[in-house]
C-alpha cells in the first residue's frame, strides 16, 4: 500500500475541496460538474496509490466510457482509463518494488505476446510515417500492460466478484443511458443532451444507432457481450453472483441496447457466443423453466424495442427501414468499402510478406501523403487479422493468433477442470465472450481497445484462480 496514513489522504481531499469552492464561486454554478468530475477523478488515483486492486475496480467500471470524458491529442482520443489504467500499472510495479516482493502470475501468452511486441518494433522500419507506428503501438503496449497488470492484480474469488459486481454495475448504468439516447433523439432532443453522435442520429438513418457512452454502436455492442455472456452463464449455473431477477432485468436491459446499436456484425457474433454457452450449460439450458425464462427475456427485448419506435410518427416505416439496415449484409457502402480495404491489405501483405508495411501504417499507405492525418482519420482494414498481416507480416500475425489460441485452449482446460460453479460460470462467460468478440473482430480493427484487453487479462486471471484452488484440493 503506497498511501498509509490516512491524515494525508484527509488533507489533499480538503485542500482539493477549498480549490473546487473557489472555482465554483469564480466560475458559477457551471463549474460545479468539473469540480465532482475532478474531485472523482483524485480521489481514484488516491485510491489506486493505496491499493493497486482499486485500479482494476475504476478500470472495469469505465470501460465503456470511450466518448464521454475524453480528450482528444495528437489524433488520438485519451480516455479516463488510459489515466487509471496507467496509475494502476506505476501503482502495481512501485508497490512490488516497495515490498522488495517481485513475484508475477502465471501468464501462458508471455512468450508469444513478447514475440508479437518484438516484431512491432521490427516493422518500425518498414513505416512511411514513423511518428503513426510509435503511437499506435504505445497505445497498444499501454494495453497489454493493463492486461497484465489484471493478471497480477487478481488473485482470489473475493476480487474477482467485485469486479464482476462492478462490470455489472455500470453496464446496467451505461445501458440505461443507452435507452435514453434513442428515445431521447426520436422525440426530438438535442445532441448535446443525448450524446448522440451526428453520424448516429435519425437524421442519418430515419432512427438513432445507439452508442451510449461509447465512441461507436459496434464498439458499444462489442463491450456489452461480455456483461451479456456473464449474466446468461450465472443464469445457467447452479451458482449466483446476485438474485436471479437482478439478472434477467440485467439481461433485458443489455439484449435492447444491444439491439438497438444495430450492429449486423456484432449479432453474429452474439449469436456465436449464444451457440458456445448453450454447449456448455446444454443441459441445464433444455427445461421447461429456462426455456420459458429465455422466451420471457425476448419478448421483453421485443416489447422494448417496439415501444421506443412506437414515439415515431409512422412505426412500420421506422421498423421496415431498422429490419432492411439489420439484414443487409453483403450490399451497401459499408460492404463494399470492407471490400476494398481487405483486397489492398492482402495486397500490403504479399509486397511485404515479412514485417508488413509498419504497426499503424495501412492508413498512410492508402492516404494521398502518408504524413498528414485525412480529415476524418486514417483508414483501417476493417478485419484485425487482415491488418496485423498487412502492419506486421507473417510473424506478427503467427504470434498474434498463438496468443487466442492459447487463450482460448487453456480456458478450455480449466472449465472441464474446476468443480466450482462460480468460477466455472465465470469461466464460461468470458470465454464465450472471448468467441463473440473475436468473431467480431473480423470487422474492425483496432487493437489497443482496452476492454478487449481487460478481457484478455481477465481470463487468464480466473485461469490462475481455477488452477490454485485445483492444486490446492490435491
Amino acid at each position: 500500500m503506497l498511501i498509509k496514513n490516512k491524515t494525508l489522504l484527509i488533507i489533499a481531499l480538503g485542500l482539493f475541496a477549498l480549490a473546487g469552492g473557489l472555482l465554483v464561486a469564480y466560475f458559477d454554478i457551471l463549474a460545479l460538474a468539473i469540480v465532482f468530475g475532478l474531485c472523482f477523478f483524485v480521489f481514484g488515483i488516491l485510491l489506486i496509490l493505496k491499493n493497486p486492486f482499486y485500479g482494476v475496480l475504476l478500470i472495469t467500471f469505465f470501460l465503456p466510457f470511450e466518448h464521454l470524458s475524453t480528450l482528444e491529442v495528437g489524433g488520438f482520443t485519451l480516455k479516463i482509463n488510459h489515466i487509471f489504467g496507467l496509475i494502476t500499472i506505476l501503482a502495481w510495479v512501485l508497490t512490488m518494488l516497495i515490498k522488495k516482493k517481485v513475484k508475477f502470475q502465471k501468464l501462458p501468452i508471455a512468450l508469444p505476446l513478447l514475440i508479437f511486441i518484438i516484431i512491432n518494433i521490427l516493422s518500425f522500419t518498414q513505416a512511411v510515417n514513423f511518428f503513426r507506428s510509435v503511437t499506435v503501438f504505445i497505445f497498444t503496449l499501454f494495453s497489454i500492460l493493463i492486461s497484465l497488470a489484471i493478471v497480477n492484480l487478481v488473485k482470489n474469488k473475493k476480487q474477482l466478484d467485485k469486479i464482476i459486481k462492478i462490470l455489472f454495475i455500470s453496464a446496467f448504468l451505461v445501458s440505461l443511458f443507452g435507452l435514453f439516447q434513442f428515445v431521447g433523439d426520436l422525440v426530438g432532443l438535442p445532441e448535446s443532451v443525448t450524446g448522440l453522435r451526428d453520424l448516429y442520429t435519425k437524421e442519418v438513418f430515419g432512427f438513432p444507432r445507439v452508442h451510449s457512452t461509447a465512441l461507436e454502436p459496434l464498439y458499444f455492442a462489442n463491450y456489452l457481450i461480455i456483461p451479456i455472456m456473464l449474466c446468461l452463464a450465472f443464469l445457467l449455473s447452479k451458482k449466483r453472483i446476485i438474485k436471479w431477477y437482478w439478472l434477467l432485468i440485467l439481461l433485458v436491459l443489455m439484449l435492447s441496447n444491444f439491439v438497438l446499436a444495430l450492429s449486423r456484425a456484432a449479432y453474429i457474433a452474439l449469436a456465436l457466443a449464444f451457440v458456445f454457452i448453450l454447449i456448455i450449460y446444454f443441459k441445464r439450458f433444455f427445461s421447461l423453466k429456462r426455456l420459458v425464462v429465455i422466451l420471457l427475456v425476448l419478448l421483453a427485448v421485443y416489447g422494448i424495442f417496439t415501444r421506443v419506435f412506437g414515439l415515431t410518427e409512422d412505426f412500420s416505416l421506422y421498423v421496415e427501414r431498422f429490419a432492411t439496415q439489420a439484414t443487409n449484409l453483403f450490399s451497401g457502402a459499408s460492404f463494399s468499402d470492407r471490400a476494398e480495404t481487405f483486397e489492398k491489405a492482402w495486397q500490403m501483405f504479399k509486397q511485404k510478406p515479412y514485417l508488413g508495411v509498419g504497426t499503424g501504417n495501412f492508413g498512410p499507405n492508402m492516404a494521398w501523403y502518408s504524413l498528414v492525418r485525412p480529415p476524418q482519420g486514417w483508414l483501417i482494414v476493417n478485419n484485425i487479422f487482415l491488418e496485423i498481416l498487412a502492419e506486421t507480416g507473417i510473424f506478427g500475425f503467427f504470434s498474434f493468433l498463438s496468443v487466442l489460441i492459447i487463450l482460448f485452449f487453456r480456458s478450455i482446460k480449466v472449465l472441464l477442470k474446476t468443480k466450482d460453479k462460480y468460477l466455472k460460470a465465470v469461466m464460461a462467460g468470458l470465454l464465450a465472450a472471448f468467441v463473440g468478440i473475436i468473431a467480431q473482430y473480423q470487422t474492425f480493427s483496432i487493437l489497443y481497445i482496452i476492454h478487449i484487453w481487460f478481457l484478455f487479462g481477465l481470463m487468464m486471471a480466473v485461469q490462475n484462480i481455477i488452477l490454485k484452488n485445483s492444486q490446492n484440493k490435491l
